[in-house]
């Protein structure tokens, strides 16, 4: 929990976690929330126990966590068709310059004007609970990982956000095995294996339909005259209007395509003229739409 706050309260070192942490008020405080805190640990010793932990302990109080608030009921208004909405997708978090360890690391070979490098990069596939009045809550992380059979075979393919998003929700059904989940996730994640996962699984999603899904894609558009106007599709000062194709066969499963035309207005940023905007996303659906 000490170490938690450090990164809570954004400090940078030990020696600024045990001036801030050690003051009376900030231990009052913590005596309120935690009648059996006695003492305060010193920076070195948050430090060595964070050294040793097992991460798969911190994932499972993490998720008694939000087991605690799902079984409470937190959730109940901000369900989507009786289901809990969870966005997964794939972040970078950090790159470096050369290949400075032998494997953990994804690498890349980039082509610049001064020849061929390298570089070592992180990757994470992140399940996020998204509820909604925006807000957003963690949930799982899987880490892309480089293992040693890619490393000595440049042949082999290196992991990736779909190998890693399908560990990912392997462990999510085990952690909730009876919640029902409405899966959303972008374009990258349009394809026949992620749906039939998901379908197997029996959880409803939304996945980013991108133009280049043509088997989907053109269907829809030539429904695009027909949109309908929600008496509450306003979001942010944006119209919507909504058109939809149920029953679609795609690889073998049947699917719903829904697309949302937004116009807004904008401020041009050259000649500071309101201009008209418009814009579309397009979705792939587990559940039919209609008017009603």
């Amino acid at each position: 929990m000490f170490g938690l706050l450090q990164f809570i309260f954004r400090l940078n070192s030990r020696r600024a976690f045990n001036e801030e942490a050690t003051s009376p008020t900030l231990f009052n405080v913590m005596k309120q929330f935690f009648p059996e805190i006695e003492t305060v640990p010193h920076g070195d010793t948050v430090a060595r126990f964070l050294q040793t932990i097992e991460f798969s302990e911190l994932e499972a109080i993490h998720i008694s966590l939000i087991r605690d608030l799902i079984k409470n009921k937190k959730f109940k208004r901000w369900l989507i068709q009786g289901s809990l909405p969870i966005s997964i997708d794939g972040t970078q978090k950090a790159v470096r310059d050369d290949q400075l360890e032998p494997e953990g690391w994804l690498v890349r070979k980039l082509n610049t004007k001064n020849g061929e490098r390298f570089q070592q990069y992180i990757i994470v596939v992140e399940a996020n609970i998204t509820l909604h009045n925006g807000l957003t809550i963690p949930l799982l992380t899987e880490r892309c990982v480089l293992d040693e059979e890619a490393i000595n075979n440049e042949e082999t393919k290196q992991d990736s956000e779909n190998k890693a998003f399908h560990r990912l929700v392997d462990k999510l059904k085990v952690y909730f095995p009876k919640l029902k989940i409405m899966i959303i996730l972008d374009n990258l994640y349009a394809t026949k294996t992620v749906i039939a996962d998901l379908k197997n699984r029996q959880w409803e999603f939304m996945i980013k339909l991108p133009s280049k899904l043509k088997a989907l894609y053109e269907p829809l558009a030539t429904k695009r005259n027909d949109g309908i106007s929600l008496p509450e599709a306003f979001y942010r000062q944006r119209r919507q209007t909504f058109h939809w194709l149920n029953n679609q066969e795609y690889e073998g499963a049947t699917v719903h395509t829904v697309g949302c035309k937004e116009s807004y207005k904008t401020v041009c940023r050259v000649s500071g003229e309101i201009i008209q905007e418009v814009s579309e996303n397009t979705w792939i659906s587990s559940l039919p739409l209609s008017c009603k």
